[in-house]
């Protein structure tokens, strides 16, 4: 006999003498709850209630993790250790279960008597009458604060960056993602900040200087965010942090931005010093910029570029869109106009033998001065003409003046180099080389006095067709020059199949040289190389007399910079035939 049930039966059926044995009997059942009930007392964290809820039982164990008194638990509801942090609807949906007879198990987190939360797995039987009908629930729980902790710890490494205690990459991707798919608001903003000149402090305090910088910026970011409910900081990846707005008015927004560019660009103390850094903000605004968590990313990172490279502190990507396409859209119109009407002009600027300081050359820069937009930088003007296929007419216009002007040289008895650049788009003409070819037979400039300038991605594309004319040039005796040698896909092998006359250092090299590192240039390197290919060496971007030196001692043969001329008009290059040019 196992249960209760059966023991009765047996007292009801037994003699006298039996009777002992079924007392015996249920003695050692008791005795085997008791045991039950010691082991769960021991073990878990018992509570009984009625069919209301109202506690009617409650163990040691219950008492000893709420710091609750027994009599201070006895006839109250569980509302008694509520911690608020579960919803309604998450104790509705618990009512629902155990009220239909079903058990329930789930995870609750409590609120101690001393006000200290805690977390406790729990299960709730309830006790159903014969119609089925719940009477009273036993809740059986146990203490999971120490492993809730742990994997808040765990989450918290998964979601937040360990040096900042910002949120991380993927926390701020998740949140973005989720307001966009739930559409939780009709608009926002994902604003790129970048710490400007970070990279000096980290390179010459080092990495841990580095990261007090970070920390604090960090620190002055969570201070923000603590104070403006609506946005959530988070660092991105070394000196960039993103921010994610809610709904803020475009004119509140700059405000808001600028405020935080002030605090940033508070002093920082780092080892009894204070150092003062500025920020570059980059604006993407949802859903003028991008309705996908990328689109928006990628655009405010690209305005935050916009801002750094220009120094423009803040930049919203539409305004920037919008008004780089208004500005595009005009500068195309005014230039087909200009083009007609030839209102260019063209400045030359000195190339030097190295060995006698004399000019032996000049290279053709095209300058476009508007009357009303004012002085007009080619790197604008000139990528605008490449995408309107204008650079075609233009190029050609250059060509043409630019040989017209060497031809009036070369009459006085001047015999120098003429350079002029050309682009993919009009090297590729089919009538290129002819018109070329008339261009010098019309102005009877020696062939060999004029260069052409190619880059190194234009050798690199369709290299079949670009050697046939390439071939062509060189068969009418027009030098060719390789420009910007060392930014694109430098290959000797082509530069041997070409059969370049120069070589144009690209000034980056030029630019980078420090006497301290001389060993680790790689310009010596370059000089080597052209020589034995039988190419002429150009070093252009030359700003230092250091610089000129070194060159001269690495056997280079032309320097083109300020170092020795900016790009002048026809007149003044007139001024310095035959004359030794000072170093600036």
């Amino acid at each position: 006999m196992e249960n209760i049930s059966e023991i009765i039966s047996f007292l009801e059926n037994s003699g006298g003498s039996d009777v002992q044995t079924a007392i015996r009997k249920i003695g050692d059942a008791f005795a085997h709850l008791k045991n039950i009930q010691f082991a769960l007392d021991r073990s878990a964290i018992v509570a009984i209630t009625d069919r209301k809820g109202v506690i009617t039982y409650v163990n040691d164990k219950f008492c000893e993790i709420s710091k609750y008194r027994r009599e201070e638990l006895i006839g109250q509801t569980h509302r008694l250790i509520n911690s608020g942090y579960h919803s309604r609807e998450f104790f509705q949906d618990m009512w629902r279960t155990i009220a239909s007879g079903n058990i329930w198990e789930g995870e609750i987190q409590n609120r101690a008597k001393d006000g200290v939360c805690y977390w406790v797995k729990t299960t709730i039987v309830p006790f159903c009458d014969e119609r089925g009908v719940p009477y009273q629930y036993i809740s059986i729980r146990t203490d999971i604060t120490a492993q809730k902790k742990i994997e808040e710890q765990v989450r918290h490494m998964a979601l937040y960056d360990e040096l900042t205690g910002l949120a991380n990459r993927r926390l701020f991707q998740q949140t973005l993602n989720q307001l966009i798919e739930n559409r939780e608001l009709s608009e926002f903003a994902v604003v790129f900040l970048d710490l400007n000149r970070f990279s000096v402090i980290n390179d010459t305090l080092g990495h841990a200087a580095g990261d007090d910088i970070l920390r604090e910026t960090g620190k002055r970011l969570k201070t923000w965010q603590t104070n403006h409910s609506s946005v959530l900081a988070s660092r991105y990846g070394g000196d960039e942090f993103v921010l994610l707005f809610g709904r803020s008015h475009h004119v509140q927004l700059r405000e808001d931005l600028q405020k935080i560019q002030a605090l940033i660009s508070e002093p920082y103390c780092l080892d009894h010093q204070e150092f003062r850094l500025s920020s570059s903000m980059g604006v993407a605004l949802y859903p003028q910029d991008g309705t996908t968590a990328e689109e928006l990313i990628r655009h405010a990172d690209m305005a935050m570029y916009r801002a750094k490279s220009k120094e423009m502190g803040i930049v919203f990507h539409f305004d920037q869109h919008t008004s780089q396409v208004s500005r595009e859209m005009l500068l195309e119109r005014l230039l087909h106009k200009a083009i007609e009407e030839g209102s260019f002009e063209l400045y030359y600027q000195p190339k030097v033998d190295i060995r006698t300081e004399k000019m032996k050359g000049t290279e053709a820069l095209l300058r476009w001065h508007h009357p009303e937009l004012g002085t007009v930088s080619p790197s604008e003007f000139i990528p605008v003409a490449e995408r309107s296929r204008l650079i075609i007419p233009l190029g050609n216009w250059v060509l043409k003046k630019a040989v017209e002007q060497n031809a009036k040289w070369h009459q006085n008895g001047q015999s120098l180099i003429i350079a002029v650049n050309v682009s993919p788009l009009q090297l590729k003409q089919k009538d290129f080389v002819t018109v070329v070819e008339n261009t010098l037979r019309e102005t009877y400039l020696p062939p060999e006095l004029l260069e052409l300038e190619i880059t190194e991605n234009v050798a690199m594309d369709n290299e079949k067709e670009i050697v046939d004319i390439l071939q062509a040039l060189q068969a009418l005796g027009v030098k060719i020059s390789l420009d910007d040698f060392g930014t694109g896909y430098s290959s000797l092998n082509y530069l041997r199949s070409f059969g370049m006359d120069t070589l144009k250092i690209d000034r980056t090299f030029i630019r980078d040289y420090r006497r301290e590192n001389e060993n680790s240039s790689l310009i010596p390197g370059i000089i080597a190389i052209g020589h034995a290919l039988g190419m002429q060496i150009v070093a252009e971007g030359v700003e230092t007399r250091e610089q000129v030196e070194f060159l001269k001692a690495k056997g280079c043969d032309t320097i083109q910079g300020f170092v020795y001329s900016r790009p002048v008009p026809a007149a003044e290059i007139e001024q310095m035939f035959d004359q030794k040019l000072n170093i600036a």
